[in-house]
This record gives structure tokens, C-alpha cells and sequence, in this order.
């Protein structure tokens, strides 16, 4: 038995060369990867960070300009009834 575990404790030294490259080349993939994530994230965030202005411009001048035509609208129905009261005295 004790043969057995020597040899198998051999085997397993003879192999370590193996797993130290493995550990390598899957740091340099652990590199790459991280860097490709940390493009993407830069790549959104910068999309994010120009987008929003527009957005928050976008919805701004939205309102003010919904509130512009109601209160055109009214003052244009103010008009028409204005005019309408004038019309209405004048032949009377």
C-alpha cells in the first residue's frame, strides 16, 4: 500500500508544470475577460451618461410645450367667445 502512495505522490510532483501553465493561460483569459468586460461597461456608461441629457431636454420641452397649446387653445377659445359676445351685442 505504501508503494502505492509513493508512486501516486510521484505522479502527482511530475505534474505540476501542467497545471501552472493551465493557471497562466487562464490568467491571461481572466485578463482579457475583464477588460472586455470594463469596455462594455465604459462603452454603456457613456452611452448612458450622453443619452440622459437628451432625454431629460426631451421630456422638459414635452410639458412646456403640452402646456403651451392648452393654454394657446384656451386663450383662442377666449377669443372666439370674446368675439361672439361683441357680434351678439352689436345686433341687439
Amino acid at each position: 500500500m505504501t508503494d502505492i502512495k509513493k508512486r501516486t505522490e510521484r505522479k502527482k510532483s511530475l505534474h505540476v508544470n501542467p497545471v501552472i501553465e493551465d493557471t497562466h493561460s487562464n490568467g491571461h483569459e481572466n485578463i482579457r475577460k475583464y477588460y472586455r468586460q470594463l469596455r462594455y461597461r465604459l462603452i454603456i456608461w457613456v452611452m448612458i451618461g450622453f443619452t440622459i441629457p437628451y432625454v431629460i431636454f426631451a421630456v422638459y420641452f414635452h410639458f412646456q410645450f403640452t402646456n403651451t397649446l392648452k393654454e394657446a387653445g384656451k386663450l383662442n377659445l377666449k377669443a372666439i367667445a370674446e368675439s361672439q359676445k361683441n357680434t351678439v351685442d352689436l345686433f341687439l
